[in-house]
Parts: C-alpha cells; sequence; structure tokens
C-alpha cells in the first residue's frame, strides 16, 4: 500500500521550509501544487502542479519553496502543498 505524506500545507509567503521524516530509501514521488503572483502582473495564478521522482535515505529531509525569480512572489493569498507519496 502507498503513503501519501503532507509535507508542506501552507499559506505563503514564500519561502517556506519544512522538515519531513522519509521512512523509505525506494522510489518516492514528490508532488507541489501551489499559486503565485507576478509583480508585473500583479495577478495570482495557479501554478501547474509538477511531480517529480526521488529517491531519498531513510531519515530526516529538509524541503524549501523559493520563488523561481525576482518576478515572481507570493502572499498570504497563496497556498502550497507538497506531498511525498513512497
Amino acid at each position: 500500500m502507498a503513503v501519501v505524506q503532507v509535507v508542506i500545507a501552507q499559506s505563503g509567503p514564500l519561502p517556506i521550509k519544512a522538515t519531513a521524516q522519509i521512512n523509505t530509501n525506494g522510489p518516492a514521488v514528490l508532488t507541489l501544487a501551489g499559486s503565485v503572483w507576478s509583480t508585473s502582473a500583479n495577478t495570482h495564478r495557479g501554478v501547474v502542479p509538477a511531480t517529480v521522482e526521488e529517491t531519498f535515505d531513510i531519515g530526516s529531509h529538509t524541503f524549501t519553496l523559493v520563488p523561481m525569480n525576482s518576478q515572481t512572489t507570493s502572499d498570504t493569498n497563496d497556498f502550497f502543498s507538497l506531498t511525498v507519496q513512497y
């Protein structure tokens, strides 16, 4: 049976940092969803969810969400979700 572990589920602003205990050293999938806005358009937009495969060592891991560039920003109106599935 698969385990879905919520690592981050909170409002912005970015950066957001969280630590999670990962209990597998096998294949895992990280899924990130959220919203941000552009300083040039000043409009909140949903970000296309991203899924990435990863293999962890068993133990504590720190995850940090940061803006991709200087035109990307967030505030308390933006919500972020990061899960690990294994």
